[in-house]
């Protein structure tokens, strides 16, 4: 086994092919969406180049949600969060009506903190005094990763407001970094 499904550096399977006693029995491709940062000169040429509907969605959140903010949540601090991100998302897969393990998500939730505490961050955005989304983000030198979200059931875009500002954050933090979204 070799690479990692979230890795943004191009296949190197010819490259193993040349190693002597190398043998690649199977090659597996997989799409990586992101947004590579370094293709805007500024935050306001990429919000410009976002589409209408995002940017519709994010404002129509601003005008239903009373202080609507977010907030990003690191370390250990996030275990408070778990409940919240499962309980959402757990709603999000019934809309779908897709089938959720609550335990077993809760569980991998709560080892991948405890696991990597240094690494674990959950971003939430309150409004209407109640958290309306709430996205799990990873990161590491110049790369944002979004792991997994969810937002309410009447949340009215309150996810694009989240991951809108998840995104400008990426962009002040590493303007020449990539936000990889899987």
């Amino acid at each position: 086994l070799y690479g990692w499904q979230w890795d943004p550096e191009p296949p190197r399977e010819d490259e193993l092919r040349l190693i002597g006693g190398v043998v690649v029995q199977s090659v597996r491709p997989i799409l990586v969406q992101g947004v590579n940062l370094s293709d805007w000169p500024d935050w306001e040429s990429y919000h410009r180049a976002i589409s209408e509907n995002v940017r519709r969605n994010v404002k129509k959140a601003e005008k239903r949600y009373e202080n609507l903010s977010f907030a990003v949540v690191t370390g250990l601090s996030t275990l408070r969060h778990v409940p919240e991100l499962v309980r959402l998302r757990r709603e999000m897969y019934e809309r779908k009506d897709v089938k959720f393990r609550t335990v077993r998500t809760l569980l991998g939730q709560v080892a991948h903190i405890l696991v990597c505490p240094r690494q674990a961050m959950v971003a939430i955005a309150t409004g209407d005094g109640r958290v309306l989304a709430i996205q799990e983000y990873v990161e590491f030198t110049d790369l944002s990763y979004y792991l997994n979200g969810a937002a309410g059931h009447d949340a009215d875009g309150a996810a694009w407001f989240l991951q809108m500002a998840m995104l400008r954050r990426a962009y002040d933090r590493a303007p020449t970094g990539k936000m990889l979204l899987g």
